[in-house]
């Protein structure tokens, strides 16, 4: 089946039919395809406000004169139109339609093709770059399928492109014409393929080198036509002689909801979404003593658009006297420690009676990815500090779209951190639970940055803590620390230099915890400190023992720790949260291996890799040559 949405009427009231939503930072515009009741193939287009389990609003419905069959679309973030084709005869109509996002959202009228292929597209979706994705050359008897972006003004191939998708034995669709898939904001690719039964598939490693990847997830029931991301997780829809119905995939849990009946009597033959999401860290960078009461501290904060669509009225407030006390706080400084956004500051900010550090009325782009994100650097002297006192700090990133009766707002207290921990469960949403940490601070000298890098695993009832130090010149002790809130921290142990590689083991039996978090604190002479990176240790995490070499210059060598055999993905992304690299893995209990190659195309800098399995991240800093 080939699908179509269209978001016909959505000027009315979009500020009402929102508050059922529940995510503040991320939040789904849902856009569906279907009948004018279910079991009927009469089009008619609808669009949803809030999400399908959370007593939906239908903004509109209406027949715009397209078929329900042989029409598919999707939402492009590169130009912010949705483009839908429609296959007559042989050839295929492509329309690009903007609604106007920026302000009253209007639909437009329907005229004549933007663009026309003398042939039957097999897909259409857009990544957060704008390129454009399909399906094609299925062989369900060797497993494999083709994918490739396509030029959307003429609808050839790009050279270079073309990538060989494999299917795990005894999990092959029948077809990947019937489904439909989504690409989230983050770059990751899910997709439905088949029908009796339809199957839920991730696909890895889309642009990495070597060939993608169909990770199975999940039989699904019943048939499903179509896939969208709402609020942090995927609805799949369908429609068969029984009725009409949806399901929630849970991208944290890997866990599939019962079926639920489609709202209001409705169906869909295929959906989408808009996606409109900030994300923002904050992390203490360091802190120099003037006397015994009063420091200077600094912090970096680094704010993204997560969604699919840009930011208007982008801001990141910071309140420094509700943090230390008005009359403690002085000579604040602000700057941009990176801005390819090309945003302005706002001279006033003082974090006390002015707490806005951007100037008004400014837009975060949400493409290219090159500009979707910024890092501001924070200076502030503070006095009368008590030394037993934790002083946690947060810094809210907010931004909205539309305008009047179509307004709608998101916002993102920080996390704990650099940009890495912002969405640590790799949603694409960044205030889940664990994800809106305050920064502590308590006063100290800041030791020159040590650059520790914490790793750790947990073992029946141990949790195998090992740090590596790139230089231990200033260190002496270093304190073991442990929290179950990710904030609150309290020293479990000491461990004395002997070299770069050291290690701490937690016995937790009895603690009734299902998470802890370590950080590690480097103390030197006259009580200098640092910290390490924060960790988040579950059951049953998978960890990063050791990386070689870092810095690297073409290869990067990894060994990591399972707990049991199960599979995983290793990710390398850039410091925007580009995607570079990716494979699925399979992971044996106890020790893996694996190395990425030709990696000397890389520009120097900072990159990150990211082992996800079982719905656990490992993130680990790289350093590139």
């Amino acid at each position: 089946m080939k699908k179509f949405f269209y978001a016909i009427g959505i000027t009315v009231t979009l500020c009402i039919a929102l508050q059922g939503q529940t995510q503040t930072s991320s939040k789904s515009l849902l856009i569906n395809h279907g009948g004018t009741s279910c079991g009927s193939d009469a089009p008619e287009e609808h669009f949803f406000a809030g999400t399908l389990t959370n007593n939906p609003t239908l903004i509109s419905s209406a027949s715009i004169g397209m078929p329900y069959y042989n029409v598919m679309a999707s939402y492009n973030p590169a130009d912010h139109k949705i483009y839908y084709a429609n296959m007559v005869g042989s050839n295929t109509n492509i329309y690009a339609l903007d609604f106007n996002f920026s302000g009253s959202i209007t639909p437009p009228i329907l005229g004549s093709p933007t663009y026309v292929y003398n042939y039957s597209l097999n897909q259409l979706c857009f990544d957060n770059n704008g390129n454009n994705y399909a399906f094609y050359n299925f062989d369900a008897v060797a497993g494999t399928a083709h994918l490739a972006q396509v030029d959307i003004a003429t609808g050839n191939q790009i050279p270079g492109s073309n990538k060989l998708v494999i299917f795990p034995a005894g999990h092959i669709p029948n077809s990947v014409l019937f489904g439909d898939m989504v690409i989230l904001p983050n770059g990751r690719m899910f997709a439905t393929f088949g029908n009796t039964p339809s199957q839920l598939f991730e696909i890895t490693n889309i642009t990495g080198s070597g060939d993608a990847n169909a990770v199975f997830l999940t039989d699904l029931p019943r048939t499903c036509f179509s896939i969208g991301f709402i609020d942090g997780n995927l609805t799949i829809a369908g429609t068969d002689g029984g009725g009409c119905y949806y399901y929630i995939w849970d991208i944290n849990s890997f866990s599939l909801s019962n079926a639920f009946a489609f709202p209001l009597s409705k169906n869909s033959a295929d959906m989408s979404n808009l996606t409109l999401a900030v994300g923002t860290t904050k992390q203490l960078v360091g802190a120099n003593s003037i006397n015994s009461t009063t420091a200077r501290v600094y912090y970096q904060i680094v704010v993204k658009n997560k969604g699919n669509i840009f930011l208007n009225n982008i801001q990141v407030s910071d309140d420094l006297g509700k943090v230390f006390g008005a009359a403690n706080v002085s000579n604040v400084s602000l700057s941009f420690a990176s801005n390819p956004a090309n945003l302005q500051l706002n001279p006033n900010y003082n974090g006390v009676t002015d707490i806005n550090m951007l100037a008004a009325n400014q837009m975060l782009n949400n493409y290219p990815t090159g500009i979707d994100s910024f890092i501001i650097d924070l200076g502030v002297t503070v006095t009368n500090i008590n030394p037993i006192t934790v002083y946690k700090n947060s810094a809210v990133a907010t931004g909205n779209i539309g305008a009047g009766a179509n307004y709608l707002a998101v916002s993102d207290s920080s996390n704990n951190g650099d940009f890495t921990k912002m969405d640590l469960d790799g949603n694409g949403v960044s205030d889940d639970a664990g994800e809106n940490i305050p920064t502590p601070f308590t006063y100290g000298m800041v030791m020159a940055t040590n650059n520790i890098v914490l790793q750790g695993v947990k073992k029946e009832n141990n949790i195998q803590l090992q740090w590596k130090v790139v230089t231990d010149k200033d260190a002496n002790t270093y304190e073991v620390q442990r929290s179950f809130d990710g904030s609150t921290f309290s020293t479990i142990g000491i461990v004395q230099l002997k070299e770069t590689n050291l290690s701490f083991t937690d016995n937790v039996s009895g603690k009734n915890q299902s998470a802890f978090y370590y950080r590690i604190k480097a103390v030197g002479k006259n009580s200098a400190f640092v910290f390490s990176n924060t960790i988040l240790v579950k059951e049953n995490i998978v960890a990063t023992s050791k990386i070689s070499p870092n810095p690297f210059t073409n290869q990067i060598n990894i060994e990591t720790i399972s707990n049991e055999k199960t599979n995983g993905t290793v990710t390398l992304r850039d410091i925007s949260g580009r995607v570079l690299f990716t494979k699925s893995i399979a992971l044996e209990k106890g020790n893996n291996f694996l190395s990425i190659t030709d990696l000397s195309r890389l520009q120097s800098g900072t990159y990150i890799l990211d082992l996800l399995s079982k719905g656990e991240h490992s993130f680990i800093k790289l350093i590139k040559k």
